[in-house]
């Protein structure tokens, strides 16, 4: 598998101004709000999403710490790399699709139980 680089980081917005204070200092590039998350685009290629606590994407992660989504070329073939390894994998691969995009990840947790994701865009 080849990481390409940091696709994605969720951060549980707990306070109420959470969410307004990154879209105060990220405004230009909001890419999606709604109830439950904003969705930010930070240089080419990192994507900040502020999640809503008690939504299902928040619920996936520890409120405390940033959920972090490296970047791969191929999805597929890292879910290969990954079978029969330590590293434990809570499938299924989920998709999103908007406009022309298309992602596809994986969550799974490392050592220290902190949740990770493996992205692939097209």
């Amino acid at each position: 598998m080849k990481v390409l680089g940091i696709a994605w980081i969720g951060i549980v917005g707990a306070h109420p101004s959470t969410r307004a204070f990154y879209r105060d200092l990220l405004s230009p590039d909001l890419l999606e709000s709604d109830e439950a998350y904003d969705y930010y685009e930070v240089g080419a290629t990192t994507r900040l999403e502020i999640l809503t606590p008690g939504t299902p994407s928040a619920r996936r992660q520890r409120p405390s710490a940033p959920a972090i989504g490296f970047l791969v070329d191929d999805l597929d073939e890292a879910v290969r790399q990954l079978e029969g390894t330590s590293v434990v994998q809570a499938p299924p691969i989920h998709e999103w699709r908007s406009g022309g995009d298309r992602h596809r990840w994986i969550y799974l947790r490392d050592p220290d139980q902190n949740v990770l994701l493996l992205v692939e865009r097209r």
